[in-house]
């Protein structure tokens, strides 16, 4: 395949996608696919046209940093920066002055930082997810796979994991909820911020990095830095927490974790501005645009996440109509992300993406659902605060 500045980045031409080919187990490959732990694979299916399954920016990666992380192939005969320090520089100028470089590592995905992070932090038996009715289930388990019992959000633990703002619901945690939260524990809190940089210019002013002072030993901030520069292919994440710790987890990391394609990428990506300022306003329109649409079906969105949140997440009334909505979009190539496998069979959730593909998405739905027929909620019948508000003791 010949690559050129007209080449659209986020599909191949199937005819040469080995992902798209045909072959004697393609029904099982695609079931294996749509099944995947994480998901994020859909694109690889027949037909695709855009992915409302996953929370990613909606549109291609920085323009600056693509051509930078280029440029850098004319010297991959060489080993990478093994310490990052140009990455790890722009890093930190990147969350502000509150934060020295000391005091963060990057890695292969913040996926590969979970898995040290908890693997790694001393001295721990339990865990406990944050307060909401479901959450991002990497967390859950990396702790199993080091034999750490479960305790509920009621309870302490010697860890607790907290996504802010939260995956799938889409609550956030306002700075003081947060250091109540914090306080409500003796142990250590894993904070996973990788959609607060979607708020806005002043996210910064909302991150758990004010509490680092407060918390100095037992505060660790996380950020996937694939979802706001949408990149997920090139794989960047971080995690900032105390030096002492940082050290611990260097020692373990394994070499080179962060190629060199992605250090030249994350360089120019955390310098444009201009890409940044478009998602801060472009994200809550079309966000308003989507949920405007959904509730002409009857159907209730979570009122208590920002509009800056990169998605929806709805309640369709029953699993039967989750589960329908599901088929269909992935059918149609505008797949959504079922929440069955976060235990909230009635929910889906739907990234933020372009308003053309917002209309093949509520085209595919009106066809099937524009009628008198279908399954609503009746909102006074629900208790609103209760299904998508955080659970209340645990940060009282």
């Amino acid at each position: 395949m010949n690559i050129d500045s007209t080449t659209n980045i986020t599909k191949i031409n199937d005819s040469e996608n080995p992902a798209t080919t045909s072959s004697p187990k393609d029904e099982e490959t695609q079931v294996e696919i749509i099944g995947n732990f994480h998901g994020g694979q859909t694109w690889m299916l027949d037909g695709h046209i855009d992915d409302f399954s996953v929370t990613t920016r909606f549109s291609n990666p920085p323009v600056k940093a693509i051509r930078a992380a280029v440029e850098s192939m004319a010297e991959i005969a060489h080993y990478p920066d093994q310490s990052c320090r140009d990455a790890l520089l722009a890093l930190s100028n990147f969350m502000g002055p509150l934060v020295s470089a000391n005091q963060l590592l990057l890695g292969n995905g913040a996926s590969e930082i979970i898995d040290l992070v908890i693997r790694l932090i001393p001295n721990i038996t339990s865990f406990r997810r944050g307060p909401h009715s479901a959450q991002y289930t990497e967390y859950e388990r990396c702790c199993f796979l080091r034999g750490l019992e479960e305790r509920s959000c009621e309870e302490t633990a010697d860890l607790s994991c907290v996504v802010n703002p939260n995956s799938p619901t889409g609550g956030f945690l306002q700075i003081d909820e947060l250091r109540q939260y914090i306080k409500s524990t003796e142990g250590y809190v894993v904070v996973d911020e990788s959609f607060l940089p979607f708020k806005g210019q002043n996210w910064r002013e909302s991150s758990a990095l004010n509490l680092m002072t407060e918390f100095p030993n037992r505060l660790i901030v996380i950020h996937s830095w694939t979802k706001i520069f949408s990149c997920p292919g090139i794989r960047v994440g971080s995690v900032l927490a105390s030096a002492e710790l940082i050290n611990v987890l260097k020692k373990f990391q394994v070499p080179w974790s962060l190629n060199m394609m992605a250090q030249a990428f994350i360089v120019e990506a955390f310098k444009d501005e201009e890409y940044l300022q478009e998602t801060w306003s472009t994200v809550p329109v079309w966000k308003r645009s989507i949920v405007n649409k959904l509730h002409e079906f009857g159907w209730l969105c979570n009122p208590n996440s920002p509009d800056w949140v990169p998605w929806v997440f709805c309640d369709v009334g029953s699993e039967k109509t989750a589960e329908q909505i599901f088929n269909i979009c992935m059918d149609a190539g505008v797949p959504v992300r079922w929440c069955n496998t976060h235990k909230l069979p009635t929910c889906i959730r739907l990234g933020i993406r372009k308003p053309s593909s917002q209309d093949v998405l509520f085209g595919v739905l009106q066809r099937e659902f524009g009628n008198e027929n279908i399954e609503r909620i009746v909102s006074t019948k629900m208790n609103v605060s209760n299904f998508f508000a955080p659970q209340k003791p645990v940060i009282a």
